[in-house]
């Protein structure tokens, strides 16, 4: 099913690529251990993007094997591919044992099939939830650059036949200044304390659906074209969304229905995404995977620097039916009239939208009422 991928920053001294056996000058030493982070000094000029390293523990004899993801300046960030025995730990040594790898993808997260789904309550006490593979290591987009998080997050992905499920667990050292001034759909949610999930179902780097939550449950979603560039607020996408808030942070539980979403049907599916998380009181944003640095908080809207969603096996697209119906009553009096009399009316009408590919939507309308048209994208 896949290990949990994590980030490691190496920080660098100096040195050269010697040929042969590994040397001091090629290796690097673990200093420190900040959960899913691991800072490690002596590989700078050594080790670029795509190179493999690897942490050995000549005690106990277990290794792990690493991959540089990203460098920044004197720092390199690499992701977990392989482990055993006990970790990495202070202490433990680094080494390079490769200078490149054809594989150039970056983080990914799993998510899990399940039977049933969670009880939608915003806790995530449901058993099915550890079955789900834990994602970490959330890094800062602003105002930290590629640095860990200074509250730690956890998110976990389930599915079902019907729905996918998002569960984030979002500790806080001071759960009292947590902000949430809305309970509101669609308000003004990125100024609260807030977690988001961006979605590129087609894996194309050009559309997606964007969801926040707040830790009351409050709601908001986007649709994105040209690359994030651009996004369409009036989509209303049939969603669940449940906040709780604990002595020790705040969870949120997120269901989607597959069939608010449009996606190829593949056998086992690869989609972009993104999980992020906003601290208000620190101004501090941070996410599973950060693209090229930027203070716009636009930025979180890219498509185009996404982790990878896999474990998405034999997903049945459904096609799109909803039907909207409306009554809208009026009343009509003539106040200039001595006997003023009141007359009530009632119009009705219907709207329809039907998915007749993945790619196309059908919208009817009887008796439109404009006053309530909505410029929704699918």
């Amino acid at each position: 099913m896949g290990r949990t991928f994590l980030v490691v920053l190496i920080y660098a001294l100096g040195g050269t690529l010697v040929a042969g056996e590994p040397s001091v000058r090629n290796s690097g030493l673990v200093q420190n251990v900040m959960g899913e982070l691991v800072y490690v000094t002596g590989l700078n000029m050594v080790a670029s993007v795509g190179s493999q390293l690897r942490v050995d523990n000549e005690s106990s004899g277990d290794s792990t094997s690493l991959k540089v993801i990203k460098e920044l300046d004197d720092v390199l960030v690499t992701q977990i591919v392989e482990a055993s025995g006990s970790g990495v730990k202070v202490s433990d040594r680094v080494r390079l044992v490769g200078t490149h790898s054809s594989d150039q993808s970056l983080r990914t997260a799993y998510a899990v099939r399940i039977d049933r789904g969670p009880k939608m309550d915003g806790i995530l006490n449901d058993a099915v939830w550890r079955q789900a593979q834990p994602i970490e290591g959330f890094i800062q987009r602003d105002p930290g650059y590629w640095i860990p998080t200074t509250e730690r997050t956890v998110a976990r992905i389930l599915y079902d036949d019907k729905q996918i499920y998002f569960g984030f667990e979002c500790y806080d050292s001071e759960p009292n200044q947590i902000v949430a001034n809305y309970m509101r759909r669609d308000s003004e949610l990125w100024g609260d304390d807030n977690v988001q999930i961006l979605l590129d179902t087609y894996n194309d780097k050009q559309n997606g659906v964007f969801f926040f939550v707040n830790s009351l449950g409050a709601k908001r979603d986007l649709v994105l074209s040209q690359e994030g560039r651009t996004y369409n607020e009036d989509w209303d996408c049939i969603w669940q969304a449940k906040g709780h808030r604990h002595n020790r942070g705040w969870s949120v539980e997120v269901a989607i229905p597959f069939d608010q979403l449009r996606f190829k049907k593949e056998e086992d599916a690869v989609w972009g995404i993104n999980l992020a998380r906003f601290i208000a009181r620190k101004t501090e944003s941070t996410a599973l995977m950060v693209g090229r640095r930027s203070s716009s908080p636009r930025q979180r809207y890219r498509t185009t620097d996404l982790a990878q969603l896999r474990g998405l096996k034999s997903l049945k697209t459904k096609s799109l039916f909803q039907i909207k119906p409306y009554v809208l009553p009026s009343r009509l009096q003539n106040l200039q009239s001595t006997d003023p009399t009141t007359s009530t009316s009632f119009e009705s009408g219907v709207d329809v939208r039907y998915g007749v590919t993945p790619n196309m939507t059908l919208d009817l309308s009887y008796n439109t009422d404009f006053a309530q048209v909505e410029g929704d994208q699918k």
